[in-house]
C-alpha cells in the first residue's frame, strides 16, 4: 500500500497501490498533500487499487481544495469498475477529470 511518483510522457504521476482504506490513506495523505501545494494538477493512477473507501473520498476532496484554489486539476486514470463506480456515486467524478 502507498504511493510512488514517477515520471512519464512528461508528467509526474502518483502510482497508488493496495485497498485505500483508512490505515493506507494516512500513509498517502502527506505526500500527496504536499505535492498538491507545489503542483497545479495531480495524476493518480489507481491501476493497482482494488478499492476505495470514505477516508479516500475524503483526501481526494482535501487535494481539491487544495488545487481549485489555484485553478488546478485532479487527473484520475486507470480505475477498475468498483473504483469508477465509487467515485461517481459519490459525486467526486465531478472533482476529478478521468482520463
Amino acid at each position: 500500500m502507498g504511493v510512488e511518483f514517477k515520471e512519464k510522457d512528461n508528467k509526474k504521476i502518483a502510482f497508488l497501490s493496495g485497498a485505500l482504506k483508512s490505515e493506507a490513506v494516512s500513509d498517502i495523505d502527506s505526500p500527496l498533500s504536499e505535492y498538491a501545494e507545489e503542483n497545479q494538477s495531480i495524476y493518480l493512477d489507481f491501476s493497482n487499487v482494488p478499492f476505495i473507501t470514505s477516508a479516500f473520498i475524503r483526501l481526494v476532496l482535501q487535494l481539491g481544495n487544495i488545487l481549485f484554489s489555484k485553478n488546478g486539476t485532479i487527473y484520475v486514470q486507470n480505475c477498475n469498475k468498483n473504483v469508477k463506480d465509487v467515485l461517481y456515486l459519490t459525486g467526486i467524478s465531478n472533482v476529478v477529470v478521468f482520463i
